[in-house]
Parts: C-alpha cells; structure tokens; sequence
C-alpha cells in the first residue's frame, strides 16, 4: 500500500514538488517506520525484520533526516501528519 506522497500522489493538484519527494520513504524504512510507531525498541525491530540492530539504526536516522526530525516522538508526529503511518 502507497502512501500518498509516494509515486500516487493522490492530490487534485498534480505538481510534484522537491519537498515532497524528500518524504518518501523506502519499503524497508516504512516497515521499520511501522514498527517504530507501535514502540517497539531497536533491538525488537531488528528481531522482527531479521536485520542487525545497527541497520535498523541506520534506517532510523534516514527516516529522521527525510522527516527533518530529531526523535522517534516527533517522526511519529510527523509521520502521522503526513499520513505515512
């Protein structure tokens, strides 16, 4: 399932705009996107998708930095503001 910033924006307006694009996320940082909004811990994460926590970590900061967030909190927020989670 897209998200709607994803390739299908699903938006009336069909610019597509750089902005937009720095919100898309890959499959793999929208299943630990998943995840992490349900609190599961690094170590947890990693269990679950079969990945070292040191990956997941990795997958983190990225979503952090597409998100322009500092913390888990306020990429749930912001996730959630923009319809990702």
């Amino acid at each position: 399932m897209q998200s709607p910033l994803d390739n299908g924006d699903t938006d009336s307006d069909d610019t597509s705009t750089a902005s937009d694009r720095r919100y898309t996320l890959t499959s793999r940082e929208r299943e630990v996107f998943a995840l992490l909004s349900e609190g599961l811990s690094t170590r947890e994460m990693a269990s679950n998708l079969c990945i070292s926590p040191a990956t997941v970590r990795n997958h983190i900061q990225n979503i952090f930095s597409k998100l322009k967030v500092r913390n888990r909190v306020a990429a749930i927020n912001r996730g959630q503001k923009l319809g990702l989670i």
